[in-house]
């Protein structure tokens, strides 16, 4: 799958089944509502500024499992190069989306520190075992957000 526009992204939201609860009530409409809308929004710029030709080289990277070009915030970083625009595209969403930027941000830092523990090679790659590997596969196919509760 090609990256997601922010409409695809907002429209996946609207096809799950959330069960939210916000101040004790019951939130029927989580996309639209008034609260979660800024955080949703901060998210659906990552995707926004994935399409944009002039923030592209931040936002994307090679998938070091399948060669395709995917969002950063799906990517495992390879490389001191990686970090650094990691570190950049951190900043430009800081920009863009104040301190609101969420989800993917709260997730990407912890997937490289989640495949350092796994084995490495004789070379130094590192061999991520099979189900982090297939659960990033999939994160990088659909072009995927995910955040830790």
């Amino acid at each position: 799958m090609a990256l997601k526009t922010p409409e695809q992204y907002e429209e996946s939201l609207r096809k799950m089944n959330f069960k939210v609860y916000l101040m004790g009530e019951l939130v029927k409409n989580v996309v639209d509502h008034p609260i979660i809308k800024p955080s949703m929004n901060s998210v659906k710029m990552t995707y926004a500024l994935a399409q944009d030709p002039q923030h592209e080289d931040l936002m994307t990277a090679t998938s070091h499992l399948t060669g395709q070009k995917i969002n950063r915030f799906c990517h495992i970083h390879q490389n001191t190069e990686d970090l650094v625009k990691k570190v950049k595209m951190q900043r430009l969403m800081g920009q863009k989306t104040a301190p609101v930027f969420n989800g993917a941000s709260v997730w990407m830092p912890s997937m490289p520190s989640t495949a350092l523990p796994s084995k490495w090679t004789k070379n130094s790659k590192p061999n991520i075992t099979t189900g982090l590997s297939n659960f990033l596969r999939m994160m990088q196919d659909e072009d995927m957000t995910v955040t830790a509760p």
